[in-house]
């Protein structure tokens, strides 16, 4: 008994099979596949296109921000610059008030307790010097003798000696 050909027992494709539909097939699959190719390489590159459309929007805005911020951040410094100049400037004038007044103040002070003493030494010798001299110039024979030792005034003309 003869097997025909037409219908195979075995697993494999007859000879009519694979001469009118494997081609198709094939091409079937070849279109598939490239279509999937493409339609990935395109989903590849839109994907990677507004990515980096994306990307730069994002580093343009970025850098702009950055940039004012380093902007805002100059004219702060700026600013603050100004005002520490400024402050400085006008502590530096409050402190040669300050140091003036000082000055003027131990200035008076100073006048003052030369006054005083130089009042006290002139009542103190005036005495010694009217004392020893007896002469009517015993103011000034008592400003010697505070100046330098008592009893030089004892002349009895009150100059220098």
């Amino acid at each position: 008994m003869m097997v025909p050909i037409d219908n195979d027992v075995g697993g494999g494709a007859t000879a009519s099979e694979a001469a009118s539909s494997d081609d198709d097939k094939v091409d079937y699959n070849m279109l598939l596949m490239m279509l999937m190719k493409i339609s990935m390489m395109m989903c590849r590159l839109m994907m990677v296109a507004t990515g980096m459309l994306l990307y730069l929007m994002i580093m343009i805005m970025m850098s702009v921000l950055i940039m004012m911020m380093m902007m805002m951040i100059i004219i702060m410094m700026m600013i603050m610059i100004m005002m520490m100049l400024m402050m400085m400037i006008i502590m530096m004038m409050m402190m040669m008030m300050m140091m003036m007044m000082m000055m003027v103040m131990m200035m008076m002070m100073m006048m003052m307790m030369m006054m005083t003493t130089s009042a006290s030494g002139m009542s103190s010798s005036s005495g010694n010097g009217l004392s020893s001299s007896g002469s009517g110039h015993g103011a000034s024979s008592g400003r010697d003798s505070w100046g330098s030792g008592s009893g030089t005034g004892s002349s009895g003309v009150g100059g220098d000696p």
